[in-house]
């Protein structure tokens, strides 16, 4: 019966744009305008010309973004909307359960304008790590609402709807998706609850099948309604522990109460016309140093993967920032299995711009599911080390403008990708002008004339050698 599994595209795109346009209107209006007929962010009337750009691994998920865009949400909105999308189409790699780190922009001046904000929440470990399989905190939810509540123009409930019904209706099963299901195979598939979500017919889903997760729509219908505290002191948090327990993984109402999400200042690089700001953790020191040494040796590739494991090293160890973009950490060959992740970029049409990196810790995490909520437990940072979660984007602080961001993934080289992406876009007139160092994948929007100012100058792009897709209007 696999065919009942099939779905088209654009059956899935015709979904999700009718679950977009017909979720309501904003309660509140935000920047980025254009002079008329263009409407303003947040407003129920369809775009007309121009609507931005957005940039993921999964082509659904893209989807999503783009018609959040057309549905005059801001880049954030597509941002959150598509994050939450990656939940459902893309849960071997981003979820519910799991968490990840965002660069966010808004041109011009003035509170929460003119240069990134960093929002920091990848999976943390709970206080007391316990179980046959130790998961991690949920922390994506805190995440996208925190991201949502500084720069969303539509109510947050518009931006979850798309995920809940592909999850609800099901979304074809991406290249990528069906690469990693073979990657686990029976190791997956031997956890009841993921198997009845991953091999509804006994057959393990393949590439164009319909993936679908009613228990996943649930949370995100109890999300979209009660809001994020449900899934930290609400019904959605009680589903939540009593699953994880149930699934080896125990996370207390404790640990889920006192989950925060960290808003920092990037790590900022400055150039003669730009500055760049970077994720403010190891893994962005990572990609700033690779940034660096792009401009010694840009096209020494494998060198350049060394120099960012070396300085990640060094972060890690307790190196100071200044010495390392110094010279200092210096190269590394490896650093042993980094866990997989998945990355996204969405710009809308004044200029705003969202970076993000997202993990489960682990390919399928933990590799079990919570039973009753449809979320692939992601695994505990106490049992594995994060994945390099490195994001870059550049502005000019003299024009209040947007110029170039990546989002990155790719195992060891995923912060080596990342900064060299940038340094690529900057030396550029379009997004991504060549490939990244193997096996980093990037995302990348840039404009070389500056946004707001000039969209024609505007380009945007996913890496050639994964399954995801770069969408505007079109």
């Amino acid at each position: 019966m696999t065919w009942l599994r099939r779905a088209t595209r654009a059956a899935v795109s015709a979904l999700v744009s009718a679950s977009v346009a017909g979720c309501g209107t904003a309660s509140s209006l935000t920047g980025g305008l254009l002079a008329p007929p263009a409407p303003t962010l947040g407003t129920a009337t369809p775009v007309t010309g121009f609507p931005g750009a957005v940039v993921a691994d999964d082509p659904a998920v893209a989807r999503v973004g783009q018609h959040i865009l057309l549905n005059n949400g801001s880049a954030a909105d597509a941002a959150v909307a598509m994050a939450f999308a990656t939940a459902v189409a893309l849960p071997s790699r981003a979820g519910l359960a799991g968490g990840g780190a965002c660069l966010a922009y808004k041109p011009g001046a003035g509170p929460n304008r003119g240069a990134p904000r960093a929002f920091l929440f990848a999976p943390v470990a709970p206080a007391t790590p316990a179980g046959s399989r130790p998961a991690a905190v949920p922390m994506l939810a805190l995440g996208l609402f925190a991201l949502h509540d500084a720069y969303g123009a539509l109510p947050i409930a518009q931006d979850i709807v798309p995920a809940e019904q592909l999850a609800r209706f099901g979304v074809p099963v991406s290249a990528q998706l069906a690469l990693d299901l073979r990657l686990v195979g029976p190791a997956l598939l031997a956890d009841k609850a993921a198997a009845q979500i991953f091999a509804p017919d006994g057959t393990p889903l393949g590439q164009g099948d319909l993936l679908i997760d009613t228990d996943l729509a649930a949370s995100l219908a109890r999300l979209r309604v009660a809001g994020a505290p449900d899934m930290y002191t609400g019904a959605l948090a009680k589903t939540f522990i009593a699953g994880a327990a149930a699934a080896g993984g125990p996370v207390s109402a404790a640990d889920l109460a006192h989950a925060k999400v960290v808003l920092a200042d990037p790590l900022v690089v400055n150039t003669r016309h730009y500055a760049i700001g970077f994720t403010p953790n190891d893994a962005g020191v990572a990609a700033a140093a690779t940034f660096a040494q792009a401009h010694r040796t840009p096209d020494n590739l494998e060198g350049l993967v060394a120099r960012s494991l070396g300085a990640y090293q060094a972060a890690r160890h307790g190196m100071s920032t200044d010495k390392i973009l110094a010279g200092g950490g210096g190269t590394a060959d490896t650093i042993g299995g980094i866990p997989a992740s998945s990355s996204l970029i969405a710009m809308d049409r004044g200029g705003d711009v969202v970076a993000c990196d997202l993990t489960l810790d682990n390919l399928f995490g933990t590799g079990r599911v919570a039973p009753g909520t449809g979320m692939v437990l992601a695994a505990s940072p106490a049992a594995k080390p994060l994945p390099l979660l490195a994001a870059a984007l550049a502005w000019s602080p003299d024009a209040h403008a947007f110029r170039a961001a990546v989002s990155a993934s790719g195992q060891e080289a995923a912060a080596a990708a990342a900064g060299y992406g940038i340094f690529r876009a900057l030396n550029a007139k379009v997004a991504m002008p060549g490939t990244v160092p193997s096996p980093g994948r990037i995302n990348a929007v840039a404009c070389a004339g500056l946004l707001p100012g000039d969209q024609k100058s505007c380009t945007w792009a996913t890496d050639p050698r994964g399954d995801g897709l770069a969408l505007s209007g079109d």
